[in-house]
């Protein structure tokens, strides 16, 4: 149980009445000594962060007669860190009430509210001589926040580091990177041009070429490419030098960037690596496909077949089948046949080459799927294992249930489904009550 609950309950509800008597029955040995939600920890803390000015100036009257009652530290950092908004009124309060262990903030507190973009913050902590770092200009450029930036630049001394021109280009925030461009000497570096080029910032990576001398490596085109920024990938390769390597040819192929494998194909020679191609439902469109059977020779393993099966892709098998030897393993059958793709696995069978194991089968069944586990049944060999009943008979697919009682003859688990009513899950058991007659005398 958390450390006085009832406190913070009463204090985020506002309930001043509700506080006090809170207040009184902690002060008495009794309650003070045996109810933890009644212990006082945190409570000032707690009435910053919701901004409760009106508890915090009875709590300090309080103090003048209860010693036991003493300020918490930090109370400035969570003013500061855990309200939505600035409060100046609460800030002002605290600053002119509370001790100094109360008011301490370290420069990554000012750092995180100058990220959050919070101008008359900025201005309240410089008026009160607080310490600030460069890091402060680093993160309010990070965020865009261009008014927290001039104002850094105009009243403290310092300063920022590279990351602030090199995180604004990565953000996209183009007057922020022109501004620090203009008015400061950190300058960048070639993260700057190769963020900005994995995020798609074209104005940003013109902007670079055009006023920056630090430029940009491979990495800009290759990661380009592989978001699929089009527009990006043709200016770096008309207008810079660094050019790209076989990442960019490669991830553009893993991510399906059709119109990114077409240019660089055209217009680059990198050209592919030897590393297998990696499917996955992003790059298994049949034009995608179809473009790398055409022009990528290397790369290719059981994982396209496999994978287009998984996926349900039957117009990408039926390409494959026809046009390449790689074949498949016995993983495209069975997740297929898990995720309900019947025409998948009736294509699969009907190659003659493709298998599958008993989990294609007990995949299907715990999914409900019996169209398919009716064609395993009547066209494979392959068979199930007692998980098919077991977890058909758990999940509530009565079809399923009635299909394998009455075709198959592994059998459930007892011991699992013994295991499961214990547990006590109500859709499980409750699914299992369905077949109290069939389980009691098996």
């Amino acid at each position: 149980m958390k450390l006085g609950w009832l406190f913070h309950v009463a204090i985020a509800e506002d309930d001043r009445k509700v506080f006090e008597v809170l207040y009184k029955l902690h002060r008495t040995p009794f309650y003070a000594n045996s109810h933890r939600e009644l212990d006082f920890t945190h409570v000032q803390r707690c009435a910053v962060v919701y901004q409760r000015l009106n508890l915090l100036e009875w709590l300090h009257q309080r103090m003048r007669r209860d010693e036991c009652l003493v300020w918490e530290d930090e109370l400035l950092e969570h003013a500061v860190r855990l309200c939505e908004a600035p409060n100046f009124h609460l800030l002002d309060w605290l600053y002119k009430n509370c001790p100094p262990e109360s008011l301490q903030l370290t420069t990554q507190d000012i750092d995180q509210a100058a990220g959050f973009g919070h101008l008359g913050l900025m201005q309240w902590l410089h008026d009160h001589k607080y310490s600030f770092s460069g890091n402060a200009m680093d993160c309010a450029a990070r965020e865009g926040h261009l008014e927290v930036v001039q104002y850094l630049h105009e009243h403290r001394t310092e300063g920022c580091s590279t990351l602030a021109m090199d995180l604004a280009a990565s953000n996209g925030h183009l007057s922020t990177l022109e501004f620090l461009h203009k008015h400061r000497h950190e300058g960048c570096t070639t993260v700057a041009m190769d963020e900005a080029a994995k995020n798609g910032h074209l104005q940003i990576v013109q902007f670079l070429h055009e006023m920056r001398t630090e430029g940009c490596t491979t990495n800009a085109m290759d990661d380009a490419a592989r978001y699929g920024h089009l527009d990006v990938v043709r200016f770096l390769h008309l207008h810079r030098v660094e050019g790209c390597t076989t990442k960019a040819m490669d991830s553009a192929a893993d991510n399906g960037e059709l119109a990114v494998l077409k240019y660089l194909s055209k217009n680059r020679t990198e050209g592919f690596s030897s590393k297998p191609i990696s499917w996955s439902s992003r790059n298994l469109a049949l034009q995608v496909v179809q473009f790398l059977h055409e022009h990528r020779t290397s790369g290719w393993t059981t994982a396209a077949m496999d994978c287009a099966a998984g996926e349900g892709c039957l117009d990408v098998l039926h390409f494959l089948h026809k046009n390449r030897t790689d074949g498949c393993t016995s993983y495209g059958m069975d997740r297929a046949a898990g995720r309900g793709f019947m025409d998948v696995v009736r294509f699969l069978h009907q190659t003659g080459n493709a298998s599958c194991t008993t989990y294609a089968m007990d995949s299907a069944a715990r999914e409900g799927h019996l169209d398919v586990v009716r064609f395993l049944h009547e066209n494979r060999s392959e068979g199930c294992t007692k998980a098919a009943l077991t977890q058909a008979m758990m999940k509530g697919h009565h079809g399923v249930v009635s299909f394998l009682r009455t075709h198959r003859t592994e059998g459930y688990s007892p011991e699992i489904v013994a295991q499961a009513m214990r547990n006590g899950a109500s859709n499980i058991t409750n699914a299992l009550l369905k077949y109290h007659d069939f389980l009691s005398c098996t």
